[in-house]
């Protein structure tokens, strides 16, 4: 049996292969909740919920970034919470800006499934570059 760790490392390595939806239904529960707080001109800050409400999130994510480089660089595990430390650099589409951030996220994982995330990352900076 795969430890929650094992299982969220394979998660992150999935939506870094852009297998979103693998993503979704192999390791989420149905009713997961993921919360990125900070300010609205940001498409994905906010709260998500169940499998719809993640692919939304995603989908936000793409809409609005071009992808330059994410990395899961460092994962805590602790029973069934899991914290991961990251990096990632992107462009706005609308903007051209480019914003690079350290990001970190506390998963809550359940029945061997992620069920909760929450993200923190700087606010300031990704809303920044979302204005022209």
């Amino acid at each position: 049996m795969k430890s929650n760790l094992e299982i969220a490392k394979e998660a992150y390595a999935a939506y870094v292969r852009g297998e979103i939806e693998s993503v979704v239904r192999d390791y989420a529960t149905e009713d997961v909740e993921y919360h990125f707080p900070g300010p609205a001109v940001v498409p994905y800050y906010g709260a998500w919920r169940g499998h719809a409400g993640l692919l939304e999130f995603f989908a936000a994510i793409d809409g609005a970034f071009e992808i330059l480089a994410w990395e899961a660089r460092e994962f805590f595990a602790n029973d069934d919470r899991i914290a991961v430390y990251g990096y990632a650099k992107s462009r706005v589409k609308a903007t051209g800006k480019v914003v690079e951030d350290e990001w970190m996220h506390l998963l809550t994982m359940r029945d061997g499934k992620i069920a909760r995330l929450q993200g923190f990352e700087n606010t300031a900076e990704s809303a920044a570059a979302m204005t022209a």
